[in-house]
């Protein structure tokens, strides 16, 4: 018998990296997230608009996708990046990003993705967007400001980070806790729903931005 979705929930923000990983193993290796790559015949479908934030930020620069699941930034955004890292919790998520990215033979040289707990991910180079794609609220509210202080100091000299979350209301507290410490840049919200992309970077030197609370 399955794990019911309130026990499911509760690990994906409480557990281990290893029984997190299984948990969403489980829901990806089922499809429930999957979403292919379009091809030139499919039909045409609405565009995320956290593309669009990212394409304006990049600038031909690096994109850092944290919680990247079957990585369809890395084919829907203009692919002018330098390059493209994705990361997510999931091996099946990763299994299934890198089947599709073969779908895109030009990206294969600049997108990569890895397995990893994004909390403790530790790049080697920097970047002008680092992507927080719907993933801050499956991290406890004490653990989020560490998280984006950690990962502050992968930007390049004029990066920035983006977080989006489909329910600006319900998750005002991100908001809040991003609007304390950072310097927002911009906020674009739909002209229907309650989400948000929130584009900001540090309001003070990074040297400066521990890894504390």
């Amino acid at each position: 018998m399955g794990l019911n979705r309130y026990l499911r929930a509760l690990i994906k923000r409480w557990g281990t990296t290893r029984s997190k990983g299984r948990v969403w193993d489980k829901e990806y290796g089922g499809g429930h997230w999957n979403v292919s790559v379009p091809s030139a015949t499919d039909a045409p479908r609405p565009r995320n608009q956290v593309y669009e934030v990212v394409e304006k930020y990049a600038r031909g620069g690096a994109i850092l996708d944290l919680g990247c699941g079957t990585g369809l930034v890395a084919a829907e955004t203009c692919r002018s990046y330098r390059e493209y890292v994705g990361v997510d919790i999931s091996a099946a998520a990763i299994r299934f990003a890198e089947a599709e990215l073969t779908k895109c033979p030009e990206l294969c040289s600049k997108a990569s993705f890895r397995v990893d707990d994004i909390s403790r991910f530790t790049p080697t180079v920097n970047f002008s967007v680092i992507l927080f794609g719907e993933v801050l609220y499956y991290f406890p509210k004490g653990r989020i400001r560490a998280l984006l202080r950690h990962h502050s100091r992968f930007l390049s000299g004029d990066g920035v980070l983006i977080a989006r979350l489909h329910d600006r209301r319900r998750y005002r507290h991100i908001l809040e806790i991003i609007d304390s410490e950072w310097r927002v840049i911009e906020v674009r919200t739909p002209s229907h729903g309650t989400s948000a992309t929130v584009v900001f970077r540090p309001a003070r030197p990074l040297e400066q931005i521990g890894n504390g609370n």
